[in-house]
This record gives structure tokens, sequence and C-alpha cells, in this order.
């Protein structure tokens, strides 16, 4: 067998198991009650992180998916996680990251820099400047390969840290793609999930040690 992602059911998110008192961020009513429909209130949420596999590198296969996964990190620990997997050109993924960071807000948006992809990075912070939109690239020269590092997802998968997102058509294909993994055709969202969550890592980690360094400066 090849999967080492168990019970992944159990790790879903969805309106019905995320209530808030205050409601939720959209404001829209279900059922008498206000239910989380994306993501937890920004007051909870530590880092975010955008995560890009535009399915272009070395590793890639015909067919394989552009893959951008969106990862929200709370408080207490826990990672939110949305995907977007289609098959789509150049132009088209330019477009859609700058959509999805003027939405999403991420401290790092992370894009694989191996080969011609430090091409493609540019033209997002050249189209984000165009459009006015804050683009925090984190270009990463992957010298490992793909599937060790997506074999790193596996104690935070056992751990349950991450929540998926339920009844989502893109989120339900990387699910699948870590269940069948390494076994499966396609890994574009687990690669993209591995690099988003690296990216997010440097940022905490960044963030800890310059709170760390602040604490010794006295007046």
């Amino acid at each position: 067998t090849g999967g080492y992602v168990y019970s992944v059911e159990d790790v879903y998110w969805n309106d019905e198991r995320l209530v808030f008192e205050n409601g939720a961020k959209s404001g829209r009513v279900a059922s008498g009650k206000k239910h989380v429909e994306n993501l937890p209130y920004d007051r909870q949420i530590a880092v975010k992180s955008i995560g890009l596999d535009p399915s272009k590198g070395q590793d890639s296969r015909h067919g394989d998916y552009c893959a951008l996964v969106k990862l929200a990190r709370t408080h207490d620990g826990i990672i939110y996680c949305e995907a977007e997997l289609s098959r789509i050109d150049a132009e088209t993924i330019v477009s859609n990251v700058c959509h999805e960071q003027q939405v999403f807000g991420a401290d790092a948006v992370v894009i694989e820099s191996n080969q011609f992809q430090h091409l493609l990075a540019n033209q997002v912070i050249a189209e984000s400047k165009r459009r006015h939109i804050n683009m925090p690239v984190l270009s990463m020269h992957n010298r490992i390969n793909k599937e060790v590092r997506i074999r790193r997802l596996g104690p935070h998968l056992a751990n349950r840290t991450f929540r998926f997102r339920a009844n989502h058509e893109g989120t339900r294909i990387l699910v699948n793609q870590l269940r069948e993994f390494p076994l499966s055709r396609y890994d574009d969202g687990p690669d993209a999930l591995e690099m988003a969550l690296r990216g997010m890592i440097q940022i905490h980690n960044g963030r800890s040690s310059q709170n760390n360094s602040l604490r010794g400066i006295r007046a």
C-alpha cells in the first residue's frame, strides 16, 4: 500500500463543525445559525500562506494540474486548507494567483523557482504591481526530490494538524491525491501543500526570532 494518510475524513472542516458565536466572516445565516463558510475570523489567524505548483517543472507529467493551496494557521496551531486544482495556461495561472492573493491576503506566496518557473514568479510580481496587489512572493529552489518533500507532510497529517475544506472540488482532489500517494498518477496538490507549509513555517519562525530579539532589547 502506498498511502500514509489515515482517517482523512476526520480532519475535514465544514459549516456544521465550525460555528462561532459572532457568526461567519461572510455574514450569511443558515438554519438560524451563522456558520463558517470559508475560514475563521482574521483575528483567529496567526499566519497565512499560498503554495503554487504550476505543473511546469522537471518532475511534471503530461496532463498535470496547476495546484494552488491556501493555508491559514490559527493561534492554537490548527491549519485550515483549501485548494484549487485545474488545467490552465500560464497567463491564467498568473491572473488566478493575483486574484486569490487579493482576496486571501497571504503572508507568503510560495512559487518554485526551478527551471523556467522563476519567470512565472516574475510575471506574478509584475501583474500584481499592475493591479496594486501586495504580493509577498517567496521563491523556493527545490533541490530535493518531490516525493521526499511530500513525505514531510506525514507527521502533520498523522497528528491531524490540517483541516481540509469539505464540499469543495479542488480540496477533494487534493485529499484524493494525498490518499493515493505515492501511487497516484498526480501529486500536484500535495506538492503545493508542502510548499505552502514550508513557507508558512519560514514566516512563523522568522516572526518568532524577531520577537525573541526584541525581548532582549532594553531601553
